[in-house]
């Protein structure tokens, strides 16, 4: 246990976050308790009852007339209210919560838990990387990398405030984490272990029940996986029949939800105003590239000294930074690729690339923050939270490119180029521990440790 220290450390950093929260519900009315209240009587809808003023409304979807009417942010369809987000953590963490104890289980501690498991298994992947491709990159350069993901995956920031929408993307993500890591393992053996490639169909499947973009993610890391292997009979069931399995479930709880196997009830939900109306437009992409990539935070002498700048440009509005001033450490790979061209060509050209370098598991490893950021282009707003769907994959793949051209390969002013990089995620860092204090979705204070223990 080399990363045990690692480990202790961004567990009471993550329960100190998450500490005014930890045991508390969220404003949205403990949605998946009373998810899970309505489960145990074999009924999907919310047991919260639409008021007879909504439903009279000429227009209940419309965000100015139900104001005063609505439960915000569940999905209302023929009269009943229904949860749109994912159903899996209900059944895995809620259920069986309120069955052993009648009570109801705290957003903040589940979103804590599966943020620091999915820590643990991002550094689990980046010790399988290192180990197995840069076996001789300094420990302190490791060591510098873990910090970056362990402050800069955007976790912290939604422990600040632990809602439905954050149990969702945790729960989700860990599961998307976990598969990844158990498919980077198989992808280099002559002969995939069958298991293995059970379980990391469930996980797919288990994700998309959380976050319905794992859907698409999960498809391609199949199809891909696949072809790369050229699986066929029994390996090729393993990896796909679990994964359809887990679909057609969710097909089936869409279905008796919204008559629709899939719709999973966006187009329903009551929301508070035009940032997720209209979710999905092509006439935002111009806008949201900027949103999504370049949009610079504030930097100033008040505390935290980096702040989240609100944006509004042609009704889109951004709660979040840009990706590459979010995680300025991203900019390593512009860097190394930008001075070491002819090196990588003549690398490439004579396959010493293909041995040197994971590129295989890199194409896995950037699949998620692909997809994302493509659906997010199309979006009409975005929120810091969004950003913790895919930035610990983002950090993974820059580790590797530090590794590779700074360290294994060195490529031409190497020693200037490691210390930019070193400069760079000591920055991400600093600004990671900003946002992850002022999560601008999440205006509270920090309790002392003193008031944490008495509250445990």
């Amino acid at each position: 246990m080399k990363r045990l220290p690692f480990y202790i450390f961004f567990l009471i950093f993550y329960v100190w976050t998450v500490s005014p929260n930890l045991f508390s519900q969220c404003m949205h009315y403990n949605y998946y308790n009373l998810l899970a209240e309505s489960l145990i009587k074999f009924n999907v809808a919310m047991p919260i009852k639409p008021s007879a003023e909504l439903l009279a409304l000429s227009d209940p979807y419309n965000p100015i007339l139900n104001e005063k009417f609505r439960a915000h942010d569940l999905s209302l369809y023929d009269g009943k209210y229904y949860l749109y987000f994912g159903i899996v953590p209900t059944i895995l963490c809620y259920l069986p919560f309120k069955i052993l104890t009648h009570g109801d289980l705290p957003d903040g501690v589940v979103v804590l838990v599966f943020s620091f498991l999915t820590f643990i298994v991002s550094v689990r992947l980046l010790d399988y990387l290192k180990d197995k491709y840069f076996k001789s990159i300094p420990e302190n350069i490791v060591g510098i990398c873990i910090r970056v993901l362990g402050f800069c995956n955007f976790l912290p920031a939604i422990l600040r405030r632990p809602e439905m929408y954050e149990v969702a993307i945790s729960v989700g993500l860990f599961f998307l984490v976990s598969a990844i890591y158990f498919l980077l393992k198989e992808i280099n053996k002559n002969n995939p272990s069958k298991n293995h490639l059970i379980l990391i169909s469930s996980l797919l499947g288990l994700g998309c029940g959380c976050r319905p973009q794992i859907i698409l993610i999960g498809s391609l890391l199949i199809l891909v996986f696949g072809w790369w292997k050229k699986l066929k009979n029994v390996n090729l069931l393993a990896l796909t029949l679990p994964f359809f399995f887990f679909l057609i479930l969710l097909g089936f709880y869409n279905f008796i939800r919204f008559n629709n196997p899939f719709d999973f009830g966006l187009k329903y939900q009551l929301i508070a105003d035009t940032f997720s109306n209209d979710f999905f437009n092509l006439q935002n992409i111009f806008v949201n590239i900027y949103f999504d990539f370049f949009h610079p935070p504030v930097i100033n002498t008040i505390f935290p000294f980096v702040h989240v700048k609100f944006l509004e440009i042609q009704g889109i509005k951004t709660y979040s930074p840009g990706i590459l001033f979010a995680l300025p450490f991203l900019w390593v790979n512009f860097i190394f690729f930008a001075c070491s061209t002819n090196e990588i060509y003549k690398s490439i050209k004579g396959k010493e690339f293909l041995i040197s370098f994971p590129y295989k598991e890199s194409i896995m490893i950037l699949i998620p923050p692909v997809v994302n950021i493509v659906l997010m282009l199309a979006m009409h707003g975005l929120v810091i939270r969004f950003l913790a769907d895919y930035s610990s994959f983002l950090i993974l793949i820059t580790s590797c490119v530090w590794f590779n051209f700074g360290y294994k390969y060195p490529v031409k002013n190497s020693n200037l180029l490691n210390k930019v990089s070193l400069f760079l995620a000591i920055t991400s860092i600093i600004f990671g521990i900003a946002f992850d204090i002022e999560n601008p979705e999440a205006k509270i204070t920090f309790l002392p440790f003193s008031e944490l223990l008495k509250k445990i």
